[in-house]
């Protein structure tokens, strides 16, 4: 029953993610009532080259619905809503929002390739991720570059890999899925449930248990310590090691003298 409801569960997370945007959607998808909807996200640990491809896709969605963006431009670590549109510029290995998007891989620029540019459209429920990032950050700025200038390509994808000039290496459309790492199903497997408290409890019980046995020692482990009687000093008889010295060779001779005279 926990395997089918599991499965179930599973099978609606897939359904909830199932890509329906393409790429040719852009920009229009991230504009809402004549303003732009949505955060630009940098990586704390971006560079200042992302920071300049943020600014400047800032300005392209300002000129492109002519309204401000304030309060549009977020680091990663301020993210704690994904109920919104996304922009998440930079590689996973700077951009923690990235990497997440991506179901955390490992090693964080797991499949990157030298020379490449990579821009991905996800959407969740409502709401769409586009992840821009190369496999470093010139590489980045780049990829952001090609989205400022989206009018002159022909884009019908939501998947689409650039070489270091721009120039689109492939394309296609894939249902790219967004799993919370809570909902990760390997191979069917179903984790057993376990009372944590009560494991911590048993654990405990038998770690005091245990102390106690030693402070308790079982027959065979007595020591029969010396009797202390009053005025008397404490000998202890097993530690008194009484050692006869050996006769030296000149006193074995005299020895054997005195033996030829009786």
């Amino acid at each position: 029953m926990k395997k089918i409801i599991l499965l179930m569960l599973t099978l609606f997370v897939l359904v909830s993610f199932v890509n329906a945007s393409n790429i040719e959607d852009f920009p229009d998808i991230f504009v809402d009532a004549g303003r732009f909807d949505g955060i630009i996200v940098v990586g704390n640990e971006g560079s200042a080259s992302d920071v300049i491809a943020q600014s400047n896709l800032i300005q392209f969605f300002s000129g492109y619905t002519g309204k401000g963006m304030l309060n549009t431009a977020k680091l990663a670590d301020e993210v704690v809503d994904l109920e919104q549109n996304i922009i998440s510029i930079g590689r996973p290995c700077t951009n923690k929002l990235t990497r997440k998007i991506l179901g955390n891989p490992k090693p964080c620029d797991k499949n990157l390739k030298s020379g490449q540019i990579y821009i991905y459209l996800y959407e969740y429920k409502k709401y769409n991720y586009l992840l821009v990032f190369g496999y470093d950050d010139i590489l980045t700025k780049k990829g952001v570059d090609f989205l400022v200038n989206y009018d002159t390509y022909d884009l019908e994808d939501n998947e689409i890999v650039l070489d270091s000039n721009g120039k689109i290496i492939s394309s296609r459309t894939k249902n790219l899925v967004y799993l919370e790492q809570e909902e990760i199903v390997e191979n069917e497997t179903i984790i057993p449930e376990i009372n944590i408290t009560k494991a911590l409890e048993e654990k405990l019980r038998a770690a005091e248990n245990k102390t106690e046995l030693k402070l308790i020692p079982n027959e065979t482990e007595i020591k029969i310590e010396p009797k202390i009687e009053e005025n008397k000093p404490q000998i202890n008889e097993t530690k008194i090691i009484t050692k006869i010295p050996e006769k030296g060779i000149f006193s074995k001779l005299i020895d054997w003298i005195k033996s030829l005279f009786g």
